[in-house]
């Protein structure tokens, strides 16, 4: 077996992070989630419209994360499959 160039290494992490993420998601796991983010984090959702809201640091990114499951939300959506969240990743290349 030869190795992955090292693109495909980033790549194949990079998708790993985004699966744990998803699966932490898809289990309302706000300590998983946490530990998959920065202390400098900042996450931007996209509610509400237009412009959403923005919560900076990881005190504020938990606290919209326990919010957001405890409001019951994805429970009750229709279909009930998983939920795949990554809307747009980014790479840094250095």
């Amino acid at each position: 077996m030869t190795d992955s160039p090292p693109e495909d290494k980033v790549t194949e992490s990079t998708l790993k992070a985004i699966q744990q993420f998803n699966d932490a998601f898809n289990r309302l796991d706000v300590n998983a989630i946490m530990a998959a983010i920065t202390e400098d984090c900042v996450f931007e959702n996209t509610y509400p419209p237009p412009d959403g809201e923005r919560y900076e640091g990881r005190a504020a990114v938990r606290a919209f994360w326990e919010r957001f499951f405890a409001s019951g939300n994805l429970r009750n959506r229709g279909g009930g499959g998983p939920l795949g969240f990554c809307r747009r990743c980014h790479r840094a290349i250095g």
